[in-house]
């Protein structure tokens, strides 16, 4: 049984998302439909378990030397979080819903076109100018011109623009109250470390990590009695 080319695309990105441990990294490049579809189940089912890290949306013609296509094609980048998040309670990002945008070409012609909101909010993100042009399947069809400039250079930028200054710190589970759990090598200036007991377990276990040899104590009420030519 044949599939079509969206339902295959579903079925990779979430087998994707599956192989990934949380915090994983997974870089699309993807036709601009992905975004700019209006049904959003797809996008949905992508926010609820991983955040948007970048997004970018490259020219037309991007691939038309090595692929002979003009496709307008995203470069989307998701990282798994740590557990599920609930959408239906809460306000979904900004990427997961379309908008309309209202383009207009050469000849003075205009249309509304679903845009994805995050390309709205941020025409920046996007590697040219958005437009009307006449295209295979429509006549009025997205075309986005290229800027002037190296195409490699401007999708580097743009993607590195976006990821935080900061190293990414490791996802949390939702409901957990700490985000970031630090674990202190040496008590708080304000706390003291109680040794163990003579003999106890734990400072049986101190001793064979650190190498000492542990040193026996003689109460006042003990006497010694070291075998011939032996002291204490």
């Amino acid at each position: 049984m044949a599939i079509s080319i969206a339902v295959a695309s579903w079925i990779f990105y979430r087998k994707s998302l599956s192989f990934l441990k949380p915090g994983g990294v997974l870089a699309l490049i993807t036709s601009r439909y992905t975004l700019d579809k209006r049904k959003s189940v797809a996008r949905r089912h992508l926010a609820k378990h991983a955040e948007l890290l970048a997004a970018v949306r490259l020219p037309s013609g991007a691939f038309k030397q090595n692929a002979g296509t003009e496709v307008i094609a995203d470069v989307i980048i998701l990282r798994k979080r740590a557990s599920p998040i609930d959408l239906d309670h809460s306000e979904a990002p900004v990427w997961v819903e379309v908008g309309t945008q209202r383009l207009f070409d050469e000849y003075g012609g205009e249309a509304e076109l679903p845009i994805n909101k995050l390309f709205i909010a941020r025409p920046d993100l996007m590697l040219g100018k958005p437009k009307l042009d006449r295209g295979m399947y429509s006549r009025s069809e997205l075309v986005i011109e290229p800027e002037v400039g190296d195409l490699a250079v401007s999708l580097r930028d743009r993607l590195i623009f976006q990821f935080p200054t900061e190293p990414l710190s490791a996802p949390v589970a939702v409901g957990q109250a700490t985000i970031n759990q630090t674990w202190a090598t040496s008590p708080a200036p304000n706390q003291t470390e109680s040794p163990p007991p003579p003999g106890s377990r734990c400072e049986k276990q101190r001793h064979a990590l650190s190498g000492e040899r542990p040193v026996r104590t003689l109460s006042s009420s003990q006497t010694c009695h070291p075998p011939s030519g032996r002291r204490c």
